[in-house]
């Protein structure tokens, strides 16, 4: 398959690296809802459990989720990467444009979660 053929299957659909993305995003969300979840069903005894151990808890699931959010990152920049390398069309040019969008949010979602989690681990061993 020439560059040419690859390049208009991935215009057709074939390759999207957007997608893989999100589907990785929604695993980091459902891991951070999950944890903070786990987190508040301690905090109102729903479960009944030494907070500073809910904590650990939730925290761990929340760098989980952050691990699942960088590596989809790095996988997509480096998907974005080897389009850029194709053949400039107008195409490509803005799948480049729009990915700077998706790193930027995708990182600012991490830099979020980690700050969740120093919250709660702050609130667990020394709050009230």
């Amino acid at each position: 398959m020439s560059t040419e053929d690859r390049i208009i299957d991935e215009e057709g659909g074939v390759y999207n690296p957007e997608l893989l993305l999100a589907n990785w995003t929604s695993v980091s969300f459902v891991l951070m809802t999950v944890s903070l979840l786990f987190y508040h069903m301690t905090r109102q005894r729903t479960l009944e459990m030494d907070r500073r151990l809910a904590g650990v808890f939730a925290v761990s699931i929340i760098i989980m989720s952050a691990v699942f959010a960088i590596q989809s990152l790095v996988v997509y920049a480096k998907r974005i990467g080897r389009l850029r390398t194709k053949k400039e069309t107008e195409f490509v040019r803005q799948e480049v444009l729009i990915s700077h969008t998706y790193i930027v949010v995708g990182s600012l979602l991490v830099v979020i979660s980690l700050g969740i989690a120093i919250a709660i681990l702050i609130g667990s061993f020394y709050g009230s």
